[in-house]
C-alpha cells in the first residue's frame, strides 16, 4: 500500500520533527549543531521557507515552518540528505542517520501554531546545558535566538544554578 501523499498548502504552518535510528546521536558536539543550523538556514532561503521556531535535541530536530510554494518535501529531503551524507562522511558511518519520513503536520488555525512554538521552546530549555559559564550566558542573546535560550527570565534562572 502506498503511503498517503502530503497536504500541501501555500503560506500554511507546519510542525516538523525527526529523530535519529536506534536512539543513535544525531549531533554529536555542538559544531554539527551549528552545521545543520546553517545549512537550514541556506536551504530555508532557496526553497523560500520561513523558519519560526527550531530546537535540536540529541537525538532529533523539531521545527515550524512556514510554507511560501509547494517545494517543502523537497527541502527537508535536502536537508536531511545533506546532513546525514556530512554526518556519515565526518564519523565514518553508513546508512541513514533518520528514522526515514520526517513527521509533519498541518497546522489549520492560529491558537495551534502558538501552542506548537512554546512546544518547540520547551524542547530547547530541556536540551540546554545546565553547566554552562557565565560567559557564554553573557554573549547569548535572547531577542535573536528565541527558540534556543527561551527568555531573560530562563537566562536569569540558568545564572542562578551557575553560581
Amino acid at each position: 500500500m502506498p503511503r498517503p501523499k502530503r497536504i500541501l498548502i501555500p503560506n500554511a504552518y507546519y510542525y516538523i520533527s525527526n529523530e535519529s535510528k536506534g536512539k543513535k546521536p544525531a549531533f554529536n558536539s555542538p559544531a554539527d549543531k551549528k552545521y545543520f543550523t546553517e545549512l537550514l538556514h541556506d536551504i530555508a532561503k532557496e526553497f523560500k521557507l520561513k523558519v519560526l521556531e527550531c530546537s535540536l535535541t540529541r537525538q532529533g530536530y523539531h521545527l515550524l515552518i512556514q510554507m511560501r510554494g509547494k517545494n517543502l518535501p523537497l527541502a527537508l529531503r535536502s536537508l536531511n540528505g545533506i546532513y546525514t551524507q556530512d554526518y556519515n562522511r565526518k564519523y565514518q558511518k553508513k546508512g541513514s542517520l533518520f528514522k526515514g519520513r520526517y513527521k509533519s503536520v498541518l497546522m489549520s488555525e492560529r491558537p495551534y501554531v502558538t501552542q506548537i512554538a512554546n512546544y518547540i521552546r520547551s524542547f530547547a530549555k530541556k536540551s540546554f546545558l545546565s553547566k554552562v559559564s557565565e560567559e557564554v550566558l553573557q554573549r547569548l542573546n535572547p531577542k535573536k535566538w528565541p527558540s534556543v535560550l527561551g527568555s531573560e527570565k530562563f537566562l536569569k534562572k540558568m545564572r542562578r544554578k551557575i553560581r
